[in-house]
């Protein structure tokens, strides 16, 4: 496919990369499993402080269990969601040889046969190997920092910044 002529505007970033346990795993995590993991923090300190206070071994050995039972259903979950959008990867990259490409024009970008325009982002998260781009709270377009084809990732990132000037929301997790 030739990116520089698609019969839209001019190509001025492409990201492709195959999905990883790790990338896919980072946005899990950080993402989609946000509340959970935040409420398995909270439970857990909520449980060690009653542990503490009570001065009861009994009270103790409880809040240990339930600590390690939290983190551990929270990792269960990361595992199996993880698992299974490496699953749904898998069918949509099929055409594509495997790869992920997200397609950025000046007014829209393109992930697969989904088009989406930049006032649509409703957050974005810059984390250690990928920004995660959130479409109306509910699709999220993964960037994988060292894959640019087309443009890098600095570049990008100062493109995204003007597009969203007028959004200060969607900005607040770009480093």
């Amino acid at each position: 496919m030739d990116l520089k002529d698609e019969g839209q505007e001019k190509v001025l970033f492409v990201n492709e990369f195959i999905p990883t346990q790790e990338i896919v795993g980072e946005y899990v995590i950080r993402i989609y499993l946000k509340v959970s993991r935040l409420l398995c923090y909270a439970f857990s300190a909520m449980f060690v402080l009653w542990a503490l206070l009570s001065g009861d071994g009994f009270w103790g050995a409880m809040a240990l269990i339930a600590t390690t039972a939290f983190f551990i259903t929270v990792y269960t979950m990361k595992y199996l969601e993880t698992e299974k959008l490496m699953k749904a990867f898998g069918l949509v990259t099929s055409t594509e040889g495997g790869k992920l490409r997200t397609i950025f024009y000046d007014d829209t970008s393109r992930l697969a046969n989904n088009t989406f325009r930049y006032e649509q982002i409703s957050k974005i998260v810059d984390a250690k190997l990928g920004l995660y781009i959130i479409i109306e709270k509910a699709i999220a377009i993964i960037i994988k920092k060292d894959s640019f084809t087309v443009g890098d990732y600095e570049s990008f990132v100062t493109f995204l910044r003007e597009k969203l000037k007028d959004n200060p929301k969607a900005l607040r997790g770009l480093k």
